[in-house]
């Protein structure tokens, strides 16, 4: 770099050689100097460019946080307001003018969630789970999730699973969900006459996994030639007519597809206009070893029923329900949290900021805690680590669930490194709400035994049940082995992320003593000041869990003719 006399800044690339004579003595050098400032400019321009850039797009994510958040909030009370007045006794023309109205708000909430999935992919944002699932009743729930939409068409809507299929997999279940449901979707409404069929068959395993095959196909209007291709880029539809006959923002296929490669798949459509369409992904999947055999009815591959709603349960008695605190500064979702607690005969304290959240939780004991992370004068976030630093060593722990519009990633995971215990989002669902609080009430409310409750979250499956907890029993001991390795090497992050996993995976089988174990070092994990503890709230988990392994031995043992003699 040379500054000029007239303090303009000039660059220049030189280069030299020395030239000596015979007997090696240097004589002169030779060389030559280019100006190379424009290049120069040229760079810091790009490196700028690169910068803005990065500015731009986490200005970006950071705008469609607050975007989601601020929709769903509205979402949240427009929803919940309705499902509880729709529970009321109405007119049949009032609960017509009531059902548009939340299928609406579920549409421009459907429009949300895409607008946010397809960003977070953008951005390589979004993680793919590898959990095990019961595939066959995943397709199975997701095909009659769907039927009542057939049927308001008078259309045939067919799920044809083979009899072979392996039951439980390994996989993400709420991607390959979402998937089938935008498939479905567009099947059901761009069909007007005939059927839409649903086939899932599976490749023979090789090196561990098998590869799923899944299509969707309808008698549909069908796609031009020329408009295949368009269909899966962003924001695209085959034409202008299709989104004022149809609607939609032309981002579900494009979600769709690249989920699938996500989870190392591939898309394909075969279509004609006129003919229908068929959309075929695979997805490779890993068997857990148990197959369906004939456990489907016979009668599988007819029409499906349509769905009907469940009936309302009734509230449960007031008198000895929990005590809850309730920080929301929103008075519409005020009012519906309030009322779906009251209505399960929960007592509720009802504050609107986390300064009067702080003062409560300190002055009074409660059972649960659902705290608004956005919320005036202190956040929500600030509360809970607040709270837990006052707890650290008192032996106390009130469960706190976190509650938030905000749906990108890593919400999640920076509620619970503040010590929240569990993430409820935004629009509440009001079954969700329910398990969350069975969750987390105390110990005299709970009556059931452990392995029922873990038994009702499967929808009653026994051998689904014994099928997970043999796993667990395969794979338990290498989980705690894993916190014991990351602790004595030092490595708190590994432990927090240890802890986690056996925590999550405990709670499949409503071994509660253990998580509250397991939920104990993690909160004492977060404190450097608990260290000198940690060894032994490890040995104490270990010592719970081997009384996991006794129970779940023994009911794995007796099979399902056991659970039959416990019930």
């Amino acid at each position: 770099r040379v500054n000029r006399p007239d303090d303009k800044e000039v660059w220049a690339f030189s280069t030299s050689e020395l030239l000596s004579d015979e007997n090696g003595r240097p004589l002169r050098l030779v060389g030559a100097m280019q100006n190379i400032t424009a290049r120069k400019r040229a760079e810091r321009a790009m490196t700028q460019a690169a910068q803005d850039s990065d500015a731009a797009n986490r200005a970006k994510s950071e705008f469609l946080a607050n975007m989601s958040h601020e929709i769903r909030t509205p979402m949240n009370g427009i929803l919940g307001m309705t499902e509880l007045v729709l529970q009321s006794p109405l007119t049949d023309e009032q609960r017509e003018d009531l059902s548009l109205v939340q299928a609406s708000a579920l549409s421009l909430l459907t429009i949300v969630n895409d607008i946010l999935d397809f960003s977070k992919i953008e951005a390589g944002k979004l993680d793919i789970e590898d959990v095990p699932f019961d595939l066959a009743r995943l397709v199975a729930e997701t095909a009659r999730s769907m039927a009542l939409r057939a049927q308001q068409k008078n259309l045939q809507l067919v799920c044809e699973l083979p009899p072979d299929l392996p039951r439980t997999v390994k996989g993400d279940p709420g991607r390959l969900r979402q998937v089938l449901l935008n498939l479905l979707g567009n099947a059901v409404k761009f069909t007007g006459q005939g059927r839409v069929v649903l086939r899932v068959d599976a490749g023979p395993e090789e090196d561990g996994r098998c590869l799923v095959r899944f299509a969707v196909s309808d008698t549909g209007i069908g796609i031009p030639p020329e408009k295949q291709k368009l269909i899966f880029e962003a924001f695209a539809q085959v034409d202008g007519s299709t989104t004022r006959e149809y609607g939609g923002t032309g981002l579900g296929l494009t979600i769709c597809r690249r989920l699938v490669i996500l989870m190392q798949g591939s898309m394909e459509l075969e279509s004609a206009p006129g003919a229908g369409s068929t959309f075929r992904f695979t997805i490779p999947l890993r068997p857990t070893g148990v197959s369906l055999q004939t456990a489907l009815p016979e009668d599988w591959e007819q029409p499906l029923p349509p769905a009907t709603a469940a009936p309302v349960p009734p509230p449960e008695s007031g008198a000895d329900g929990l005590r809850v605190l309730l920080a929301e500064d929103n008075p519409v979702n005020q009012r519906l949290a309030v009322r779906l607690l009251q209505k399960m005969g929960h007592r509720v304290h009802l504050v609107d900021n986390g300064l009067a959240a702080l003062e409560c939780a300190q002055r009074a004991e409660y059972d649960l805690i659902f705290m608004d992370v956005q919320m005036p004068g202190l956040d929500g976030l600030s509360v809970t680590r607040q709270l837990r630093q006052q707890e650290a060593g008192s032996g106390r722990h009130v469960p706190i669930v976190a509650m938030t519009a905000r749906a990108m990633q890593g919400d999640r995971e920076r509620c619970l490194e503040a010590g929240m215990d569990d993430y409820l989002s935004k629009p509440i669902d009001s079954a969700r709400l329910r398990q969350v609080v069975a969750q987390f009430g105390p110990h005299e409310e709970r009556a059931l035994p452990d392995w029922r409750d873990a038994l009702q979250r499967l929808d009653g499956d026994v051998d689904l049940y014994l099928e997970l907890a043999g796993l667990f029993l395969a794979d338990g001991p290498s989980l705690l082995e894993s916190v014991r390795s990351a602790l004595a090497a030092g490595d708190l992050a590994a432990s927090q992320r240890a802890v986690h996993s056996l925590k999550g995976v405990l709670a499949n089988f409503g071994a509660r003593d253990a998580v509250e174990r397991a939920e104990q070092l993690t909160v004492s994990l977060h404190d450097p000041a608990q260290e000198a503890q940690w060894a032994a709230q490890a040995e104490a988990l270990a010592e719970t869990l081997e009384k996991v392994y006794a129970e779940l031995r023994e009911l794995t043992t007796a099979g399902p003719a056991g659970f039959a003699a416990l019930a």
